[in-house]
């Protein structure tokens, strides 16, 4: 599975990062590609993005949350992904660590996205996280 990292210090203190990303239905509003997450029951979420004109729905189950330190999530569907968000005090507020790993399990999408695919999750995460640096940071 290819690895996504993303590092950044935030002016912003742990909690309110955490409540923040803790919010997992308001995620949709960090990413032009991700349409639309919804709470489907306890810890899980249908998340649906439109990559490369194609629509992809997919459900995540948050495995862990440990205010204000950790969040992680995996899914098991024809995209298999595992991320956190690991945040810690810093001198600047919070730093943050985003780490996903990713794979496309149905064969034709695969081959149909793997020529770009790696460029377009790296800029979905990157831009992600810098929208919720700069929301936490605009209201700090």
């Amino acid at each position: 599975m290819p690895l996504i990292q993303e590092c950044y210090d935030i002016k912003s203190p742990p909690g309110s990062v955490f409540d923040l990303i803790n919010d997992v239905e308001n995620t949709s509003n960090f990413s032009d590609v991700l349409r639309n997450v919804q709470s489907i029951g306890p810890d899980l979420y249908r998340y649906t993005i439109i990559l490369a004109g194609i629509p992809l729905t997919w459900v995540a189950k948050v495995t862990e949350r440990v205010p204000p330190q950790r969040i992680s999530w995996e899914s098991k569907s024809d995209i298999s992904l595992a991320g956190s968000f690991i945040l810690t005090p810093s001198s600047a507020g919070t730093h943050m660590d985003f780490e996903m790993r990713y794979n496309i399990r149905n064969r034709i999408l695969a081959i149909l996205l793997k020529p770009i695919l790696p460029a377009i999750i790296r800029n979905v995460a990157r831009d992600t996280v810098q929208s919720i640096k700069e929301r936490l940071e605009r209201n700090f």
